[in-house]
């Protein structure tokens, strides 16, 4: 069986941030996330709204961040033969479901993730086993659940 390389915890990033970061930052991506999807939908807005309008990015992006946000607006809404138009509306549709659902997401995960598992005694024994001497760590967990087939690996 091929080994794998590198550590583990480089292959997964979002689950160590999500596990590692504080409430503040995790709130601060989330405003991130909306401020980027809404950035998104007013460019969507701004190429398919009618060229008689005179709205600028700016005008669609507060648009867009408050319709992700829950507040209905005429100007994202409003009915129109126009299929770019509905496909922006429907896309703004699906984020504002996914995006709140990545957030309660991350804090569910960051809520129910114990930042260290295991916890190491900080004295390390050496053992005699007849003729050979082994180092003994000892660990133990510091959650509740009952840990079955645990398995360590050493990168080195």
């Amino acid at each position: 069986m091929p080994w794998r390389r590198g550590h583990p915890r480089r292959r997964d990033f979002l689950r160590v941030v999500l596990a590692t970061a504080s409430w503040p930052v995790l709130l601060a991506g989330f405003a991130a996330l909306l401020a980027v999807a809404a950035a998104a939908l007013a460019g969507g807005f701004a190429l398919a709204a009618n060229q008689d309008e005179p709205a600028g990015f700016l005008y669609w992006w507060r648009q867009s961040l408050l319709m992700l946000t829950g507040f209905e607006l005429d100007a994202t809404q409003h009915d129109s033969a126009e299929s770019d138009f509905q496909a922006v509306q429907l896309a703004g549709a699906f984020l504002r479901l996914l995006i709140p659902a990545l957030l309660l997401g991350a804090f569910v995960f960051r809520f129910l993730i114990a930042r260290n598992v295991m916890v190491f005694r900080e004295k390390v024994a050496l053992v005699r086993k007849g003729n050979d001497h082994e180092l003994v760590f000892r660990l133990y967990s510091s959650t509740g659940l009952e840990l079955v087939d645990v398995r360590f690996a050493f990168f080195g």
